[in-house]
């Protein structure tokens, strides 16, 4: 039940310590708490939004997940020039090991994030667009198996990748490694479901240039 603004300050400390001396980040040592005022501004139930979020979030991932892979950054309350604002939660996927260390999370898996849209309303109506969350409350790790590398590895079992080839990977809102290879003037999309390792068929398309 920690109000926005006390968040926003737990934010900066974190920041400040975790970043001190670094000259990247010295812009942001009170960032958070401008962006959080100005989101109070256009949003006056901001404090009870961050509460449903948090449940939200609870009743999906279960107490566990959300207490063990969940973390904060500068970022976590955005307000916007438009007056909409959001709630962002970054998520250290349990189980699923990464080859580099997130600079937010004290974590060695890939990451996701989850954020919640809060349109802005003259009447100071609440409305809230939630995230699509994976039910974890049946495992601790949310019975994730296939990580980015593992799922790069499996690609190029197959031969859909080789060493130099042009590609991008991220994460589906649907929880599918989602890897775009670049061929000359087109494109080639595949998917790699995140618990089954299922691999989808390929989508080809043209660039336009």
């Amino acid at each position: 039940n920690i109000t926005a603004d006390s968040l926003a300050n737990l934010i900066q400390f974190e920041t400040v310590k975790r970043f001190e001396g670094s000259y990247s980040f010295l812009a942001y040592d009170s960032f958070s708490i401008r962006k959080t005022l100005i989101a109070k501004k256009n949003i006056p139930k901001l404090d009870s939004a961050l509460i449903i979020c948090q449940n939200y979030l609870i009743d999906s991932l279960g107490y566990f997940v959300y207490c063990n892979y969940l973390f904060l950054t500068y970022n976590s309350i955005n307000a916007y020039e438009n007056g909409n604002s959001e709630i962002c939660f970054g998520f250290s996927i349990p189980n699923l090991k990464s080859t580099t260390k997130s600079i937010w999370a004290d974590s060695l898996n890939d990451e996701h994030t989850f954020c919640f849209y809060l349109p802005y309303h003259e009447n100071g109506f609440l409305e809230i667009k939630y995230p699509t969350v994976p039910f974890c409350k049946s495992s601790e790790y949310c019975k994730f198996k296939i990580s980015k590398q593992l799922a790069i590895d499996t690609l190029e079992k197959v031969n859909f990748l080789k060493r130099n080839d042009n590609f991008i990977i991220d994460l589906t809102d649907n929880f599918e490694w989602r890897i775009i290879k670049k061929v000359k003037s087109s494109e080639e999309e595949i998917k790699i479901n995140i618990k089954t390792g299922q691999i989808s068929d390929i989508i080809y398309s043209h660039k336009i240039d």
